[in-house]
C-alpha cells in the first residue's frame, strides 16, 4: 500500500500539472489576444491622429471654401519667396487682385451664387497656372499668386 501512496500522489501532481499548464497556456493565449487587439487599436489611433493633423493643417493654411492657400499660409510663402530672391536664388512675381462689383453679385444673386463663382475662379486660376505657384484667396473676393 505505500507504494501505491506514491503513485497516487504522483498522478494527483501530474494533473495538478497539466492543469496548471492548461491555467497557463489559457492566460498566454487570452493575453496574446489581448495584445493583438492593442496592436489593433494602436494602428488605428495612430491612422486617427494622421488624419486629424491632416484635417487641422488644412483647416490653419487652406480656404475652405475654394481649397485654395489662405492668408496665412500665403504670407509664410511669400516671406520665404523674398528671402530666397534677396539672397539672389530666384525672382519670383507677385499678382494680387479682387473682383469688381462682386458684393453686387452676393446682394443681388444671394451668397450661394457669389460662392460659385469664387470657387469658379479658383479653379481657373488652378488650371491655368503652375502647379509650384501658390495661389491664395486672401479673403472676400480677394485672390493673389506668387
Amino acid at each position: 500500500m505505500a507504494g501505491c501512496e506514491g503513485v497516487g500522489r504522483s498522478v494527483a501532481v501530474a494533473h495538478i500539472g497539466v492543469a496548471l499548464a492548461r491555467l497557463l497556456a489559457d492566460n498566454y493565449n487570452e493575453r496574446l489576444k489581448i495584445d493583438v487587439q492593442a496592436e489593433k487599436q494602436g494602428a488605428q489611433l495612430k491612422e486617427q491622429l494622421k488624419e486629424s493633423q491632416r484635417k487641422m493643417e488644412q483647416l490653419a493654411y487652406y480656404d475652405m471654401l475654394t481649397g485654395l492657400a489662405n492668408r496665412s499660409y500665403f504670407r509664410d510663402q511669400l516671406r520665404k519667396a523674398i528671402a530666397m530672391s534677396s539672397r539672389g536664388y530666384y525672382h519670383f512675381a507677385l499678382l494680387y487682385f479682387d473682383l469688381d462689383e462682386f458684393k453686387r453679385i452676393n446682394d443681388t444673386l444671394g451668397h450661394d451664387a457669389g460662392d460659385e463663382l469664387l470657387k469658379e475662379v479658383a479653379r481657373r486660376l488652378i488650371s491655368r497656372l503652375r502647379e509650384e505657384d501658390t495661389i491664395a484667396r486672401l479673403g472676400g473676393d480677394e485672390f493673389a499668386v506668387i
